[in-house]
């Protein structure tokens, strides 16, 4: 695990799309022409676009180096590593006409993100908002599959992908048992009298002369 500069939760690089993701991904998306998944793992969402396209792959695992592929493509789908998430946005611009990356959406909003997407000529198009699914480390961030276009000028429209084993139901931690206690207050002490003003002795008046 990667830590993630000024986060307070960590990156796990080796996180595989699920099956019924990676399909619920590419009905959504339906990408076609010459299509690269340069983080195939496992090859969940290489399964899933069979039959959508000429499907490429890279995984640098089996040696196949995203970084070190060049040749232009029509779409680039994949779950990359979190914490190479701006190098693999980078290259890919220089790649693809469609380029679609899952992270949880905080990835792609800081200022000099925005401004590569913007100054490569690309523009956000779709944004799949996907249920917490158990395969992804905990976050309070909002996962998605965000599209973004070459030459798009449109509105990003957005839609959602519900987890079909339904809501993550996180055991919430019981809190210790509070033992009470009997204070017993002592009887508050008597206010002070006010002390009197001592009592002068009576001077008798001497008798008229």
């Amino acid at each position: 695990m990667r830590s993630q500069p000024n986060r307070n939760y960590q990156s796990e690089d080796r996180v595989m799309t699920p099956p019924w993701l990676a399909k619920a991904i590419v009905q959504r998306l339906q990408p076609r022409g010459v299509i690269l998944e340069p983080c195939a793992g496992t090859g969940n969402l290489l399964a899933a676009l069979k039959g959508y396209g000429d499907v490429e792959w890279c995984e640098i695992d089996q040696g196949r180096d995203f970084f070190r592929y060049t040749t232009p493509v029509d779409w680039i789908i994949t779950n990359p590593p979190w914490s190479q998430f701006g190098d693999f946005l980078e290259h890919s611009l220089r790649l693809a006409n469609h380029v679609a990356l899952m992270a949880t959406v905080n990835h792609w909003w800081t200022r000099r993100r925005c401004a590569l997407v913007q100054g490569s000529q690309f523009g956000y198009r779709r944004l799949l908002l996907i249920d917490p699914i158990r395969e992804f480390p905990t976050t309070g961030f909002q996962l998605g599959m965000m599209v973004v276009s070459r030459n798009w000028s449109g509105l990003l429209q957005m839609q959602k992908i519900v987890n079909p084993e339904g809501p993550l139901l996180r055991v919430q931690a019981q809190p210790s048992p509070v033992t009470r206690r009997t204070v017993t207050h002592a009887p508050a002490a008597p206010a002070p009298q006010a002390a009197q003003p001592p009592q002068g002795r009576r001077r008798r008046r001497a008798p008229a002369r």
